[in-house]
């Protein structure tokens, strides 16, 4: 691993390959590892990748998407699956 710090939400978003706002969304960040004179956050990769890695294995993760997945699943299925009416 390279000698590197990120510095900010806009940096960690792009270290992790995600938009600043997508990063915000998931409602919390790691402890940063140190803090600007400016209170800028302050992280180590292996920081940013632990907490990563922890935040993704949750069983929540992606939720919203398997709800969307299965929406679309039921409206997919063809007519003919679908019970009679008596």
């Amino acid at each position: 691993m390279t000698d590197m710090l990120i510095v900010g939400v806009n940096e960690m978003a792009r270290f992790l390959g995600m938009t600043p706002a997508g990063l915000i969304r998931r409602g919390e960040l790691p402890e940063p590892d140190f803090m600007s004179h400016s209170e800028k956050r302050i992280w180590l990769p292996a920081t940013a990748e632990a907490w990563n890695a922890d935040y993704t294995s949750r069983p929540e993760f992606g939720e919203w998407g398997r709800r969307v997945r299965e929406k679309k699943q039921a409206a997919e299925k063809p007519a003919d699956s679908l019970p009679e009416r008596g």
